[in-house]
């Protein structure tokens, strides 16, 4: 059994309040990944999720604009994805059903198979397996 391991994450636990956090890194299954964040832009959605503008559930791990490597993943997501483990890649932000009307033409951004806007630095860490955000050293696909 391989050693349980962690990553270093920034978790917003309200508006204007930051902290780092060691959390458990999340088994990968069949249709999920694990990324080793390299970088995150930010933008201007992140300063008012900081400021406590935008309508969002704390805690949560920030960052929605991703780049790193695959670090593991399920084999149907790979072929889902068309990527590989030691892939670099840009993450798309929202997390669509992909089942529902507006995920099946690419627009994400209508999903309402999971209830609403879901993306990647906007879920609590509440929701399994909690590393959603890129402002931690790895976040789950």
């Amino acid at each position: 059994m391989p050693p349980t391991r962690t990553s270093r994450a920034v978790v917003q636990t309200g508006p204007r309040r930051l902290e780092l956090r060691e959390l458990p890194v999340p088994d990968v299954d069949d249709e999920s990944a694990l990324l080793r964040v390299e970088a995150c832009g930010i933008c201007g959605s992140d300063a008012e999720q900081y400021a406590g503008i935008l309508p969002v559930r704390f805690p949560l791990i920030p960052g929605h604009e991703p780049l790193g490597v695959i670090e593991r993943i399920g084999d149907r997501a790979a072929r889902r994805w068309g990527v590989d483990v030691g892939d670099r890649v840009a993450v798309e932000s929202l997390i669509p059903c992909g089942h529902c009307r507006a995920c099946t033409e690419g627009r994400y951004q209508l999903c309402r198979g999971r209830g609403g806007m879901f993306g990647h630095g906007y879920v609590p860490l509440t929701h399994p397996p909690g590393l959603w955000g890129a402002y931690a050293d790895y976040m789950h696909l």
